[in-house]
């Protein structure tokens, strides 16, 4: 009685985390997987896009933070993330797009604590797509370079 007690929460344990899902939008399309909007906190710009390997394991990832001179852009412009999906993920790389709050409201220093946020938050979940949490990059190009440099600070 006892063991199937235990195998059957264990299945249901299973299942439940199987099916626990990180995003408000999840959606398949060939060989890729997207999580779209993952709340990395409480605001509406606390928001990444992840692509992902359909059968990602401990995978490398790419983490985007868009330009914009502190001011604009968006983590799903085409610009930002269409090419670099098109290259990385077909690589076996997940890929995370983010935001992060802008200017006015949000001096530069802030917005790079902000991008901190959103790579400590990946990391720690990076299970839920197949990532490794130790296999970050951080892809500059896309990122303004004063916030790079921000983030590389702390």
């Amino acid at each position: 009685m006892r063991r199937w007690i235990l195998v059957a929460v264990l299945g249901l344990t299973s299942v439940l985390v199987a099916t626990a899902s990180p995003a408000p939008g999840v959606s398949s399309t060939g060989g890729m997987r997207v999580f779209h909007d993952v709340a990395y906190g409480p605001l509406a710009a606390e928001r990444f896009d992840v692509y992902a390997p359909r059968a990602a394991r401990d995978a490398p990832v790419i983490l985007m933070v868009h330009g914009g001179g502190w001011r604009r852009g968006d983590k799903s412009a085409a610009g930002v993330v269409r090419n670099k999906v098109a290259r990385w993920v077909p690589r076996g790389f997940v890929v995370i797009s983010t935001n992060y709050p802008l200017l006015p409201e949000t001096p530069p220093l802030e917005q790079a604590r902000y991008v901190g946020r959103a790579l400590a938050y990946a990391q720690r979940h990076a299970g839920w797509w197949g990532a490794s949490r130790s296999r970050f990059e951080t892809f500059l190009r896309a990122l303004d370079p004063t916030v790079a440099r921000l983030l590389r600070r702390r």
